[in-house]
Order: structure tokens, then C-alpha cells, then sequence
């Protein structure tokens, strides 16, 4: 038991919070940890996901939701998640006139019993133009996000610039955005993803790529540092794109005049504090703009009319 207050001292929130019981950690075995998909976040726990504006953050989104909600019955990114669940989506920057066509493009593909357990159990809430959340502001915010993720799997917010209302650059404050978010998923044992924009410069060589980086994020370091598991997404890079083709044996994207780079995103896993990293991906983009999982190859390799060997 917790030791009794003295009574001149006022009563703390976590008083209520027992002490660990050492003894019983010690002598049973422990559950094994829930993460979402191989080398994903875990129930419970708040991560990020990461890109420049425009790359493809809300697309991922959906094909991360897609997978969730249907138990990888219907998995655009190929991640077989371990167990299917309820998935909520905070739409706070697009409105629903731009999300239908990213859920046609995508679920026109999607066999009829996966379409199902979309329609039944994917959630989204169309909150652009509402004027955002105000977390760590006004508490009620964070118990709307509470009662929407109530029994969900997992709960995505799309993006975390229009969920506070605060200075960005501030440790201090971006720290308890997170805490809130924190507070979420530990009242709905929900994983909670935000989606987040990239710094200006991590983005700016458009002949780089961009970073593959955590520290990419815009903002406080504390949104990066608070958070338990992050992917980064960029575009393919020029080098990239030169020795990489879409066919075994083929030309080189770059030489191919039916490809374009950046179509190509690369995913990279860049923290997990609860689980291994997992290996970097290839997305390729779809009619309708959707992403899905991408097989490449080595480019051919030939010698051109001087005898010198070039990619494509």
C-alpha cells in the first residue's frame, strides 16, 4: 500500500497510482507485447509518421488503416498486421470530398467481405474546417478524441499541426501535445499514429530524396523524442532512380518513360523503443494516387557504342 499522506499535504493526482508489486513481476510470466504489425507501434503507445507535405502521409494512412480494420484481409502495404480491429481516423485536414476518392481508388480493389469490415469498422470523421483541436489547451478535446477511439485498435490524426494551437518550436509545449495524445491511448489502449510534416530543409534537394531521418520532423525535438515509434517517408531519388527498374532485368526507372520517381516512396522505419526496426520498404503509387507495396530490382546493365556500362 501507498504510505499515508501527512495532513498538511493536498492531495496528488497520481496518489491514487500503487507501487509496483515487485514480487509478482518477478514470479509470473510476462504477456507478450501487442504491437500492431511486425516491427509496428504498440497498443497503447503514440507514434508518428513523417514526410514532406504532398508526399503521401494521408495515403499511407489509409492503407495502414485498411490492414488494421480487416486483419491484413485487405493490406495495400503488405504488413500483416497480427489481429484485425477497429480504426479511427481524425480527418482534420481534408474534407470529405477529397477523402471519397482516395477510398474509391483504393477499395475498388478490395474484395467484398474485406469491403465490409471496412464499412463496419473503419471510422473516419471529417474535421477539416472545424477550426482544429486544442490539445493540451482544452481538455475536452482530448476526451472527444477518448470517446471517438473508445474500443478502436488504432487511432490516427491526420495531421498534428491542426491539433494544437500552440508554438511548434516549443519542447515544453509539444511535449504535452504528446502527453495528451499519451493520455488517449492509455484510456483506450489504442495505438495513437499522428501524421506530421518534415522540416523545409530535410526536403529540399529534390535530387536527394530528402531524409530518411527521425529528426526530419518540423518542430520540437520532444514530438520525435516523446514518441515511441516513427516511420519517415520520402520520394526516390535521382541516383535512386537509376539503378533501380520496376522489372526484373529492365530498365532503370530513370530510363523507363513509363515510370516516374516520384511515384516511388520509400518507407523507413527510423525508431522503435518497443520492438525491432524492421527493414526499409518501396511504395509505388496507383491510380487514384493510392500506395501500395513495391517489388524493385537491379537495373539491366549494358554497354553503350564506347564500351563504357551504364544503368537502364
Amino acid at each position: 500500500m501507498n504510505a499515508p499522506l501527512p495532513a498538511h499535504h493536498q492531495a496528488h493526482r497520481f496518489d491514487s497510482i500503487e507501487r509496483l508489486d515487485i514480487r509478482k513481476l518477478r514470479t509470473t510470466e510476462p504477456p507478450p507485447l501487442d504491437h500492431l504489425w511486425q516491427g509496428g507501434p504498440l497498443g497503447g503507445t503514440v507514434g508518428a509518421v513523417v514526410s514532406r507535405g504532398g508526399v503521401g502521409k494521408s495515403f499511407v494512412a489509409l492503407g495502414v488503416a485498411f490492414a488494421v480494420t480487416t486483419g491484413g484481409q485487405f493490406d495495400p502495404l503488405a504488413l500483416h498486421p497480427k489481429a484485425g480491429g477497429r480504426v479511427v481516423i481524425a480527418s482534420l485536414e481534408d474534407p470529405d470530398r477529397i477523402i471519397h476518392p482516395r477510398l474509391f481508388s483504393y477499395l475498388k480493389r478490395c474484395a467484398p467481405r474485406a469491403a465490409e469490415q471496412i464499412d463496419e469498422g473503419l471510422d473516419i470523421y471529417p474535421l477539416a474546417g472545424q477550426g482544429g483541436l486544442r490539445l493540451a489547451q482544452d481538455l475536452m478535446d482530448t476526451d472527444y478524441l477518448i470517446r471517438i477511439a473508445e474500443g478502436a485498435r488504432l487511432l490516427i490524426i491526420d495531421t498534428l499541426v491542426r491539433a494544437h494551437q500552440l508554438n511548434e518550436n516549443d519542447n515544453g509545449a509539444m511535449a504535452g501535445v504528446v502527453a495528451q495524445l499519451e493520455i488517449v491511448a492509455r484510456e483506450t489502449g489504442a495505438s495513437v499514429l499522428y501524421l506530421h510534416h518534415a522540416a523545409k530543409f530535410s526536403g529540399s534537394k529534390e535530387k536527394d530524396g530528402g531524409s530518411d531521418d527521425a529528426a526530419m520532423a518540423r518542430g520540437a525535438s520532444s514530438l520525435i523524442d516523446n514518441a515511441r515509434w516513427c516511420w519517415t517517408l520520402r520520394v526516390m531519388s535521382e541516383p535512386e532512380a537509376k539503378v533501380f527498374s520496376e522489372a526484373r532485368g529492365g530498365k532503370s526507372i530513370t530510363d523507363d518513360e513509363r515510370s516516374d520517381r516520384k511515384d516511388f516512396l520509400l518507407v523507413t522505419p527510423a525508431k522503435n523503443n518497443y520492438g525491432p526496426m524492421g527493414s526499409p520498404f518501396w511504395l509505388a503509387r496507383g491510380e487514384g494516387g493510392g500506395l501500395w507495396k513495391a517489388e524493385l530490382f537491379p537495373a539491366a546493365i549494358f554497354k553503350d557504342e564506347k564500351g563504357d556500362k551504364n544503368e537502364g
